[in-house]
């Protein structure tokens, strides 16, 4: 089992050459042509860059060091408002069973009133009475950092690649994914007093807000990337299938393609994987310390049940094919995957009283002041990934692979455990429950593929990102609000005043089928059942890279993209599972937001191999202080009320 908040990189360089041996007096000319970087001087004499040392590099030669790429922020420079262990957490497809702590087993009393209206008998019921209420303030934080930029080169050339700056297109899409969601529906951070702070400011002003807001609010359903569907749709099979592939794989070892194995002699093979990184967080978080058999709320009762999902995808792939002759390069750009599913429901609520059995006895846990039941939970994943590759090793087998680090965190933190059969408020009842979910990738490549003549073959697949956020919200308790009766409030004052005993009549005027082992909680003061849950992955997966068959023949492979972030999340909460009394008002209101931006743009250039033959030309990428000029842009119209939207790309349910 791999801990939870695991952070695994892998960076790995196999060479697989079996018996080798080089002809005496070899000789390779390479022509390097510099772009953009005024320090390399073109070298009008190909012969100078002969090299006569040929020695195949041994593990020593190989070198990795931190490439000069832009430097980006750390993940503390941004709020994110919107905010798996070797098997990541099951799906939890419907709402547990609550198990109710009642002291016997005992039938249910019949209501204390006869048919008459009299009374069963002259006596009284003690009530024991306590300090308590058990208040649960959770901070949890899963956080994985790290940083995977690399300069390799292998093989006896030095291609003098430059990276690519990423800055615009990776600063860019992380404003986007920070103005995604109106300010109004994100609190100010993710501690209990930023929590208690939003909900406050929400609930005070709950009409105002829920006019605003009016555009995202929705009812309970199934969402795909904005859309409801039908009710026996499985929304969820794309995450469960992508959550169970990444299982398998970190059972099988890791995220790295194998190593080769066998002889490789007299082969000229070179394959390269970029990318392939991936990110994920998955959550599991049930919590029934409100659930009750019924409730009283005397102030008002605030119901409110947010999801917001937001992906931002920067891709741009620029390939160039030189060299290849009948057997021409192959360049594939696989789709990407780029989805948000969102599930709000309703379960659990009962027709008819809530009852007890057993002998009259009530106790009576009391708690002067507000009661806390505020859960923050925080994932979070920030992965930078930009590499400067060349590969010029041709003879057996050459195999590079840069990336395929993972990053996974893993909840599982349920507590469905249900004690009170009555919670009586005095103030006001306040139940939220919050899950933001944000995927932020920039895959960016620029690459070479250089053959050598016309028997040489090559291959390249780039795009194939994956992006998904599933989120679940489920809600067990009933719907709507009775009113609070002369009764009730009776009943209330008794306990309020403490006094040991009530009446038969007392019960019977409130709640008849409370007639015998009851538990109860009383808070004086607000209740606040908050739950917030935030998902965040950020990649940037930025590669400048290129391959130089200095063989006639051979073959080449280079593979990027590809890169994974998943957000699975799933919030049970529990209320009254009988129709709750309120005396004040009561407000209800389930929001969803989903937006998807996507910037992507891909060149190829193939050129003809007879150019070449029997020289190697090869390119270095763009000056780093300047990005290309047809890079991807994700400037959009801006709103000023809520965000900037990218490129339209964005859909609001």
């Amino acid at each position: 089992m791999v801990p939870t908040g695991l952070a695994e990189s892998l960076e790995v360089l196999w060479h697989f050459a079996g018996y080798m041996r080089l002809n005496d007096g070899a000789n390779i000319t390479a022509l390097i042509n510099y772009e953009g970087d005024a320090r390399h001087p073109l070298n009008g004499d190909p012969m100078s860059l002969v090299r006569t040392d040929f020695v195949l590099p041994g593990p020593d030669d190989m070198y990795s060091a931190p490439s000069p790429v832009f430097a980006v922020p750390g993940p503390d420079g941004f709020q994110f408002h919107i905010h798996i262990a070797s098997e990541p957490a099951p799906r939890l497809h419907g709402a547990p069973m609550p198990a109710f702590h009642h002291y016997n087993n005992l039938p249910p009393l019949p209501p204390l009133s006869l048919d008459g209206g009299g009374i069963m008998s002259d006596w009284s019921l003690t009530v024991t009475y306590q300090s308590g209420g058990d208040q649960e303030v959770v901070n949890l934080r899963q956080i994985n950092l790290l940083a995977n930029n690399d300069f390799a080169s292998v093989g006896p050339i030095d291609l003098h690649l430059q990276p690519l700056d990423n800055s615009t297109m990776f600063m860019t899409a992380l404003s986007e994914a920070q103005g995604a969601v109106a300010h109004a529906l994100a609190p100010p951070d993710d501690s209990q007093s930023g929590l208690l702070a939003f909900t406050n400011t929400h609930d005070v002003n709950f009409q105002e807000f829920q006019t605003q807001d009016a555009a995202y609010s929705v009812q309970p359903g199934q969402y795909l990337n904005g859309e409801l569907q039908d009710s026996s749709a499985n929304i969820h099979q794309t995450a469960d299938d992508a959550l169970g592939a990444m299982s398998d794989t970190l059972s099988a070892g890791n995220f790295a393609p194998p190593a080769p194995t066998g002889n490789h002699f007299g082969d000229h093979i070179q394959d390269m994987y970029l990318g392939g990184n991936v990110a994920a967080n998955a959550a599991v978080v049930a919590g029934f310390d409100g659930l009750c058999g019924s409730m009283v709320v005397l102030g008002d009762s605030y119901q409110t049940q947010l999801i917001c999902q937001t992906n931002v995808l920067a891709q741009g792939n620029w390939f160039n094919v030189y060299g290849h002759g009948a057997s021409a390069s192959q360049v594939t750009i696989d789709p990407n995957t780029v989805q948000n599913a969102a599930e709000l429901k309703n379960v659990g609520g009962i027709d008819g009283p809530w009852m007890v059995g057993g002998l009259p006895n009530w106790d009576c846990d009391v708690l002067h002041g507000s009661f806390f039941d505020v859960k923050s939970y925080v994932q979070t994943n920030y992965l930078t990934d930009n590499d400067v590759v060349g590969q010029t090793q041709s003879f057996g087998q050459s195999e590079v692979v840069a990336g395929s680090n993972g990053l996974i965190n893993t909840l599982d933190f349920q507590n469905i455990s249900a004690q009170y059969d009555l919670i009586i408020v005095e103030g006001s009842y306040h139940c939220a429950a919050m899950l933001y979910q944000t995927n932020v990738m920039a895959d960016i490549t620029e690459g070479w593929q250089i053959g050598g003549g016309s028997s040489a073959g090559g291959a390249v697949s780039a795009g194939g990102d994956m992006l998904l956020n599933d989120a679940t919200i489920i809600y067990q308790g009933a719907t709507g609000t009775q009113a609070v009766t002369s009764g009730i409030l009776d009943l209330v004052h008794k306990l309020d005043a403490q006094n040991g005993t009530l009446t038969p009549s007392q019960i019977d005027g409130a709640f008849p089928y409370l007639a015998g082992s009851a538990h109860v909680l009383l808070i004086t003061g607000d209740y606040y059942d908050v739950t917030y849950l935030s998902q965040t992955n950020v990649i940037c997966d930025s590669n400048t890279a290129a391959q130089a068959l200095l063989t006639a023949n051979g073959q080449q492979s280079m593979v990027a993209g590809h890169d994974q972030t998943i957000n699975s999340a799933i919030i049970v909460h529990g209320g009254s599972l009988t129709t709750p009394y309120v005396q004040g008002h009561a407000y209800s209101d389930s929001m969803l937001i989903q937006s998807n931006i996507v910037a992507t743009d891909s060149k190829v250039t193939v050129n003809d191999p007879n150019q070449l033959a029997p020289e190697l030309v090869a390119f270095t990428g763009h000056d780093q202080t300047l990005a290309p000029a047809d890079t991807p842009q994700l400037f959009g119209p801006s709103d000023s009320q809520h965000h900037t939207d990218g490129i339209a790309g964005l859909m609001h349910a």
